[in-house]
This record gives C-alpha cells, structure tokens and sequence, in this order.
C-alpha cells in the first residue's frame, strides 16, 4: 500500500485545478527550493535532505520532517547515498538518473515522482525536488537539496 506524507496530502487536497490558462500560476506553485545552506536548514515542515555536489551526492544532513517521513535518523544517514537508503524494488531508478544529470551538467531543478521506502520497508510516493545550493557570498554550487 502507497503512502502519502502528510503535507504531500495536504498540499494535493487543497489544490484545484487552473479553470483557464488565464489563472495566474502563483495558486498553484509549490514551494520554492531554497538556494543556500543556510536557507536549507531552517525549520520548515518541507523534508528536506542536502547532499554533497558530486557522485554518489553523500547526505551531510536532514530536518525533522525528512526523518519524519523516511525513518532514518541524521546520524543512521551522514555519509550514505539516498539510493542506499530509499529505493526498493518500485523505484524507477531511471527518473532520479535523469533529473540528477539536469543538476550536474546544467545546475537546474529537476522534479521527478518516485516510489521510495522508509527505514522499516513502508512504500511511500515522493515527488521529489532537487536544485543546487549555492554559497551565501560568492554564490558557486556547494551542494544538492531535495
């Protein structure tokens, strides 16, 4: 059985659909990744996960909705892969592939949906977001947050 978070729900329940292309966008975005490490690690209900710049984009943190949602402590995750961690049989390790190789080569946001597994082998459906934190003052590319 597939589970929703509970802000993944939230967020799907109360949006309705555009009756026209005329209706602004801004009902309907979700919220923006943000761009720097400081930003990433404010408290927000959002799961957030931030990862190294380079293959295999190792964890170097997680909030408290991310290990709400998946199970897995800060500690049980520094240093391991989100695909150590999270896919299972269902996941389409292809669409993570894809939007990855966005990142790296053109330092863009990349969205995907995937089946992935918490800590004790709950599926769930993750709309996944992944952009490039950048540093505060010379603003290069310091790490990925999803």
């Amino acid at each position: 059985q597939l589970e929703y978070s509970t802000n993944q729900l939230a967020r799907y329940e109360t949006q309705e659909e555009p009756q026209n292309e005329d209706v602004t966008n801004k009902k309907y975005q979700q919220r923006a990744l943000p761009r720097s490490y400081t930003q990433a690690i404010q408290n927000t209900s959002d799961a957030i996960v931030i990862t190294c710049k380079s293959h295999p984009f190792r964890i170097v943190a997680v909030n408290d909705a991310w290990t709400n949602l998946c199970g897995y402590t800060q500690t049980e995750c520094y240093g391991k892969t989100l695909q150590s961690l999270l896919h299972g049989p269902k996941t389409n390790a292809t669409g993570m592939q894809d939007i990855m190789s966005t990142l790296t080569d053109k330092h863009e946001d990349g969205e995907t949906t995937l089946i992935n597994y918490a800590k004790n082998g709950r599926e769930f459906v993750n709309k996944v977001k992944i952009g490039p934190l950048q540093d505060d003052v010379t603003g290069e590319v310091t790490h990925f947050v999803g």
